[in-house]
C-alpha cells in the first residue's frame, strides 16, 4: 500500500460507521499502516511494562461454521463477525483470527478436498496464536472442526477460554473473574 492508498483509505473509512476509525500512518520499510486511535489509546493504558516484550497478540477464534440445527451457517457467520469485531473493540491490541471467516470467501467447505484444506490452514494459524477462545465452552457440543481445534490446542499447550473471557466488557469480567476466586 503507497503512502496515497493510506490516505485514502482513511478519508473512505472516515466518513463511514465504523466502530474504529483510522487516524494515524505509519511506515516500515515503505509499507503503511494504519493505526486507530482507539487502538493508540489501548497500548498508551498497557504502559511499559510490556514495551520490548515478546508477546503474541492473536487469538484464535473457534465457533461453528456449519449448519447444525441449532444455528444455520449463515448466523455461525454472523456471530464469528461479531466476536471478532467485539474483540477488537474491547482489545485493540489483538488480533482476532477466524480461518472460517476467511476461507469460505474463496474455497467450498463443503467440498471434502477444500475443507481440509481450509482446517489444516486453521490448525498452522492457530499454531501462532497463544489462545483460543472457544464458544460455548463446556455448554455446548463442539462441532466436528471445532473439536479438532480443540484437541490440537490441549497438545499443544495453547491456552483455552471460552469466547466471552474476550467479547464481555472489562469491568463485567473482573467482577466475575473476582467471583470465582477462592476467598
Amino acid at each position: 500500500m503507497t503512502r496515497t492508498d493510506a490516505e485514502n483509505v482513511i478519508k473512505a473509512l472516515s466518513e463511514k460507521p465504523f466502530i474504529c476509525h483510522p487516524t494515524r500512518i505509519e511506515t516500515d520499510g515503505g509499507r503503511y499502516a494504519i493505526t486507530t486511535k482507539a487502538h493508540l489509546d489501548r497500548l498508551e493504558e498497557m504502559g511499559s511494562e510490556n514495551k520490548g516484550k515478546d508477546m503474541k497478540n492473536m487469538v484464535y477464534i473457534c465457533s461453528p461454521l456449519r449448519g447444525n440445527g441449532r444455528a444455520s451457517e449463515a448466523e455461525n457467520i454472523r456471530r464469528a463477525i461479531n466476536y471478532c469485531g467485539t474483540i477488537v473493540r474491547l482489545h485493540p491490541e489483538l488480533i482476532p483470527i477466524a480461518p472460517h471467516l476467511y476461507f469460505p470467501i474463496f474455497m467450498d467447505d463443503h467440498d471434502p478436498d477444500c475443507r481440509a484444506y481450509g482446517m489444516a490452514k486453521g490448525i498452522e494459524l492457530l499454531d501462532l496464536c497463544d489462545t483460543i477462545a472457544v464458544e460455548g465452552l463446556g455448554v455446548t457440543e463442539p462441532s466436528e472442526g471445532m473439536a479438532k481445534e480443540i484437541e490440537y490446542a490441549k497438545s499443544h499447550g495453547v491456552k483455552i477460554v471460552d469466547i466471552e473471557y474476550f467479547t464481555r466488557p472489562k469491568a463485567a469480567k473482573d467482577a466475575a473473574d473476582s467471583a470465582a476466586a477462592p476467598h
